[in-house]
């Protein structure tokens, strides 16, 4: 990741070009720019037949369309053609005296279809490639440029190097960082050289500027905040950030000293000599170019490029590391410098070799420096001078919170960059809930845990088990979770993960209970705490009466006799009843014989039911029986199995 405009400027002076113009001005005529009337015969169009579809001229959400209709805001200077202003054609700033000067161009779908290779054949050094844009309109709809992709590739292949925009609305930092994230992910495989770019500017219709970036009337520290969060997303997916804005912007709108500190600056002023006097890398000096391979207009611009600098390390005589530029000893530098392709920490001069700590770089970012070099590879807690901090990548993250890695492979909670020694308890890092105690995530705990509200829940290797629903046993204790909670009042059935269900009373399993339970509407037999679910038999309840229970449910259909383990139970809208003697009738339609409440297969003798008397023989009655019998040595004449 680059961490400074300065550096980033030098990085990119060493990667593409070496040559340079060694003038302040290029007496450059409108007329061979490029070619306006070869580029329109080679594309086959002219001006009035540009290549842009019905639906892209349509596109009323797009910020960029105003600026293609010709609606060109007063903060870009003279929209009129820079080079009816001076016949000297473009006079570049005399800061720039030793700078290596590049011309490019800057394109979107508004372009149309792009012939790159004549781009290239054109003069053409560099092109900055619009990946998407924010919606003008309160929505502020992120959409990706149609032709991104095609000059991404067709650009590169040409052998132009390409970097990228999106054209922002963003109206708070969040934002922001929302159009960095959509940009990287757009650019994402493609070889981009130069920087991602926000481009930060009011959209424009007929009736002057509009737009949701417009009507929120920003102050200048909320715009540059905004820009800073876009820039700083972008750098810290390694790439160059920088800011994009017209002249009148950056003076009135911005803080754009808050900025250049920092991050690159592409002006934009059509003029052929600007007069901005805050510091740019990148100047676009027309929206009327014209360029072989491009129908119709399109921005042109120009780089600067650091001229480069020789730096190196030199061992003295007293076996002590100096640091040079260009030959000359830096004895008043002290900071982080990149030599070569490694950063070191130089002190008056100095490599401090021995220096292990942090080190502030000039954009007020901290680094982790061990033996003088910044540890880039490092992500994770260091301690330093009895504080520990975190750092990603090589940098210190002050306002750092969630978990932190130490070396041995403990994992810490952080708090803005403070371990959290006195927190105790759950917390939720980047939607997962983590279990802590005196800081320390608990990566091999299993079981409950407590929140600040005093509810339980179940934790499993240190995280809340959210999509776990059930039983689990802790301490030698069940408990009931749903969702990740313990149920510490609940009474009902819980089901353990093997299918059983369990009678709970007050979130505790009672395992000494056995009988009938009503919940919800519906009984249950539980037997030893557990639900028989299958169960067919008499089941007790705690008045002391009994069910008949057939595959776990009382049979309140049930009248008649039935056969529980050897055993005939006379039953009545599915209770037992143990209280009755008489006759009771079976499915089959025989009667029997019942003394209190089960069939007796011993009795032989004479029964009475509804005044009459029947004859009972080993338990049945008998119903075709007509004779004479002999009970307790009495003789009854028995007819149709009744006493006649």
């Amino acid at each position: 990741m680059k961490v400074g405009k300065k550096l980033i400027a030098i990085a990119l002076a060493s990667l593409f070009f070496t040559s340079t113009y060694g003038v302040t001005y290029a007496a450059e005529k409108e007329n061979n720019i490029s070619g306006t009337e070869d580029a329109q015969q080679e594309n086959g169009k002219s001006e009035e037949n540009v290549d842009i579809s019905e639906d892209q001229k349509t596109l009323a959400d797009d910020p960029g369309a105003g600026r293609y209709q010709g609606f060109i805001p007063e903060g870009f200077g003279n929209s009129i053609s820079p080079y009816a202003l001076t016949p000297r054609g473009v006079i570049h700033a005399d800061r720039f005296d030793g700078y290596t000067i590049k011309k490019g161009i800057d394109v979107s779908e508004w372009n149309g279809t792009i012939n790159w290779e004549n781009v290239k054949q054109a003069g053409m050094e560099f092109a900055i490639v619009r990946g998407a844009y924010r919606g003008y309109g309160s929505q502020g709809t992120l959409v990706k440029d149609k032709n991104v992709a095609y000059n991404l590739k067709q650009a590169d292949a040409s052998g132009i190097p390409v970097g990228a925009y999106i054209f922002s609305q963003a109206t708070t930092e969040a934002e922001a960082v929302e159009e960095a994230e959509y940009l990287l992910n757009i650019v994402k495989g493609y070889n981009i050289t130069l920087p991602l770019i926000m481009d930060f500017e009011y959209a424009s219709d007929q009736n002057g500027l509009t737009g949701r970036l417009y009507n929120a009337n920003l102050s200048a520290s909320e715009a540059t905040a905004i820009c800073r969060a876009f820039c700083r997303t972008i750098e810290e997916a390694g790439y160059t950030a920088m800011v994009y804005a017209n002249k009148d912007m950056l003076e009135n709108d911005l803080n754009a000293s808050q900025i250049s500190k920092d991050y690159l600056i592409w002006l934009a002023h059509y003029t052929s000599q600007t007069d901005y006097n805050g510091n740019y890398n990148f100047w676009q000096y027309t929206s009327s170019g014209k360029v072989n391979g491009i129908v119709g207009n399109v921005d042109i611009n120009y780089w600067y490029i650091t001229p480069d600098q020789t730096k190196e390390l030199i061992k003295d005589s007293n076996d002590e590391w100096l640091f040079y530029i260009n030959g000359v000893f830096q004895s008043d530098f002290t900071g982080l410098e990149k030599v070569g392709s490694t950063w070191y920490y130089i002190k008056n001069g100095k490599w401090q070799s021995n220096y292990t700590g942090l080190v502030e770089y000039s954009s007020g970012s901290l680094y982790y420096v061990v033996d003088g070099k910044i540890q880039y590879s490092y992500t994770g807690l260091v301690k330093l001078n009895s504080t520990w901090y975190y750092i990603s990548g090589g940098k210190c993250i002050p306002e750092y919170t969630g978990l932190a890695e130490y070396s041995s492979g403990t994992r810490y909670y952080m708090s803005n960059g403070i371990i959290q020694y006195s927190f105790t308890g759950l917390i939720k890092l980047e939607g997962t809930w983590y279990y802590i105690v005196n800081g320390r995530w608990q990566s091999g705990y299993t079981g409950l845990a407590e929140y600040i509200s005093g509810s339980l829940y179940y934790v499993k290797n240190g995280t809340i088990q959210q999509s776990y629903t059930g039983l689990i046993k802790t301490e030698g204790l069940w408990y009931y979770i749903v969702k990740g909670k313990c149920q510490i009042g609940y009474t009902g059935l819980a089901e353990y993960e093997s299918g059983s269900q369990y009678y709970m009373e007050n979130g505790k399993i009672r395992y000494d209970f056995t009988g009938l339970i009503k919940l919800s509407g519906t009984w249950y037999y539980i037997v030893d705490g557990r639900m028989r679910k299958e169960y067919t038999g008499l089941a007790k309840y705690a008045s002391g009466s009994r069910y008949y229970m057939e595959k776990g449910e009382i049979r309140y259909d049930f009248r008649g006799l039935v056969k529980l383990e050897g055993t005939w139970y006379y039953i009545v809208n599915g209770k037992w009843q143990s209280n009755y003697t008489g006759l009771a009738k079976y499915s089959t339609g025989s009667w029997y014989y019942v003394e209190r409440g089960t069939i007796n297969y011993g009795f032989t003798g004479l029964v009475k039911k509804d005044s009459h008397m029947y004859y009972v023989k080993n338990g049945k009655w008998q119903k075709a029986f007509s004779g004479t019998v002999n009970i307790n040595n009495s003789r009854y004449v028995i007819s149709d199995g009744m006493l006649y």
